[in-house]
């Protein structure tokens, strides 16, 4: 080759992106799952599994990059997460609707990921992380580790503009020579002859390599085994506790942060009963959860009274529909909405022993049902109990703004 030839000429061709993410991070994560869709579509994807990947500590960032891609139509949510499967994603509409973009984007994880991509040699490498050479400065060692001839910064940045900028080309190319993986003489960049195994030293020994992946990696188990002993238990899981989160308070109707269990938490205790089913499960202000803390601590913790069912008309012997635990999960919500409504009304408009006595029937009509649901096994399968039943526009209390949905018609 002669000094005035193209020096990633042999190298996959990235092409000029009609389109793209803004961030350099979502680029990369966008071209991982075009790659792993190339074989089969949907694709599931764990946030956890894609923070390893990539050497992130705070999974719930890369959850956010997988919002975002969402959000703007780049990826599209094929199958949601349930229990402790993950979500399953497929190509957004800006892939889906543009053919000349789709084939971009198709060249561009080929380039990235393929057989003979830029990051292929790395993947499962701490090199990913922040303290090591990140995303961009294994772009850059990819491109100049097969590159033809010594290169000039000029040439890299302009092989890798489409993905990322000049400025960011030159900041990373000065990671690598801090790290003693890439030279630079009179102009021009080389990698040093040993740089394999200087960046495996590198990974070996830096508490930001596999020190940090590994802590990480352990803690992930150790929050995926957790999560799944929940959802064997019945419990909330961490996707339904995120969404749960994300519904007004059901008390004001305002943003709520926190969790409400009603029946209240110490008298699920009290009987025995699992505290951290979603059917007993709300979303709750801040400032409402203090205000009824008191009031739920000066209630006597009384066990439920027997629950007696029956279906029909007295003296009925007509069978229980098909699905049980659909009806009476659906039964339950019905029960509950007016038990829980009752007993603030108790805290707000009644004073004394009158408000204990009327929360405390609220309470029992509600946890007698529920212990009568767990005895007879009738707790529905279902890992999203909210989900089939329509949400009901409610305004924030004493406002006439209307509020986004909620279980509650305020």
């Amino acid at each position: 080759m002669t000094e005035g030839q193209d020096p990633f000429e042999h190298l996959p061709h990235l092409p000029a992106l009609a389109d793209a993410p803004k961030v350099l991070f979502q680029r990369v994560l966008l071209a991982y799952i075009v790659h792993l869709l190339g074989s089969h579509d949907p694709v599931a994807q764990a946030r956890r599994v894609a923070a390893a990947t990539f050497n992130r500590t705070s999974d719930w960032r890369v959850g956010r990059h997988f919002r975002l891609l969402r959000k703007e139509h780049w990826l599209s949510l094929a199958v949601p997460s349930v229990g402790w499967r993950a979500h399953m994603y497929s190509r957004g509409r800006r892939l889906t609707e543009n053919d000349e973009i789709r084939r971009q984007w198709d060249a561009v994880a080929a380039a990235i990921y393929g057989p003979e991509g830029l990051l292929s040699p790395f993947m499962g490498s701490s090199a990913f992380g922040f303290g090591m050479p990140k995303e961009t400065g294994l772009l850059c060692l990819g491109a100049l580790s097969r590159a033809t001839r010594p290169v000039t910064p000029h040439e890299l940045g302009t092989y890798l503009a489409p993905l990322m900028a000049k400025s960011t080309v030159v900041s990373a190319v000065d990671r690598l020579i801090g790290f003693g993986l890439v030279g630079k003489s009179e102009g021009v960049l080389t990698v040093v002859a040993d740089w394999e195994k200087r960046l495996d030293l590198l990974c070996a020994t830096e508490p930001a390599g596999d020190k940090k992946l590994q802590r990480n990696l352990d803690r992930w188990a150790h929050e995926s085994e957790d999560n799944i002993s929940r959802c064997v238990r019945g419990d909330i899981t961490d996707q339904e506790l995120a969404r749960l989160k994300r519904m007004p308070c059901v008390r004001c109707g305002g943003p709520a942060d926190q969790l409400e269990h009603f029946p209240p938490r110490s008298f699920l205790r009290a009987a025995g009963l699992p505290e951290h089913h979603p059917f007993v499960i709300w979303a709750i202000c801040r400032g409402c959860n203090v205000d009824m803390g008191s009031f739920i601590r000066g209630l006597p913790k009384l066990l439920p009274p027997p629950f007696h069912f029956q279906f029909g008309p007295p003296g009925s012997t007509e069978p229980l529909p098909d699905n049980p635990q659909d009806f009476f999960g659906r039964l339950y919500f019905a029960s509950t909405e007016v038990q829980i409504r009752a007993y603030y009304r108790a805290f707000e408009e009644l004073e004394g022993d009158e408000a204990k006595d009327e929360a405390l029937k609220a309470i029992m009509r509600s946890l007698s049902f529920y212990k009568f649901m767990v005895d007879n096994l009738l707790l529905p399968v279902d890992r999203n109990p909210w989900r089939p039943w329509p949400f009901n526009a409610r305004s924030k209390k004493g406002r006439g703004a209307r509020s986004k949905p909620s279980r509650l018609p305020w």
